[in-house]
């Protein structure tokens, strides 16, 4: 499991995501995009959380 994650390391990459070349246009032309919705595991919201 070490050996694969040394594969995977790369020290210029300090972030969570990865930026993917080239990028996906996702914007229509009156410039609104994708919503993102990201979602937690477990109670993070205290209970305070809308219904979609």
């Amino acid at each position: 499991m070490a050996d694969e994650d040394a594969a995977h390391y790369q020290p210029e990459q300090t972030g969570m995501y990865e930026l993917e070349f080239p990028a996906p246009q996702l914007s229509s032309d009156d410039g609104r995009g994708p919503v993102l919705i990201h979602a937690l595991e477990g109670f993070s919201d205290a209970g305070h959380a809308i219904r979609l």
